[in-house]
């Protein structure tokens, strides 16, 4: 609500990326996933600028820029940036656990994300 952007459950509600996410059928209601079928941009500054330019001027969210924040008035201050992830989401209610398993399972050994593969962690540190 402060950037105001769309809320965690809404369309293009990653507030770090372009991701547009889908909806999809979890028990008797639906949730908002982010499939890894391809990379999306992240979101930058400038470009979150002009997306509240234009969510302001329809009056309706652009991929997922609800209108304008007070923050965007703070100087030196990045809309994007300079916003924390949610914590309770992303590390509290499942995010990180479903990384961990994504890098970690043996179906992922090929992967070039697979952590099983310590030596290119370590080059790459």
């Amino acid at each position: 609500m402060l950037q105001d952007f769309v809320q965690f459950n809404g369309h293009y509600s990653c507030g770090f990326c372009l991701h547009p996410g889908e909806r999809i059928q979890k028990g008797s209601g639906t949730v908002q996933v982010y499939p890894l079928s391809e990379i999306y941009p992240l979101c930058m500054r400038e470009g979150t600028l002009e997306l509240v330019k234009k969510a302001t001027a329809s009056g309706k969210p652009v991929q997922g820029v609800k209108g304008a924040s007070l923050l965007c008035l703070l100087p030196n201050f990045d809309i994007v940036r300079s916003v924390i992830p949610d914590y309770r989401h992303c590390v509290l209610l499942g995010v990180v656990w479903q990384f961990i398993i994504i890098w970690t399972e043996s179906c992922s050994y090929s992967k070039p994300y697979c952590i099983k593969k310590i030596q290119l962690l370590l080059i790459n540190c």
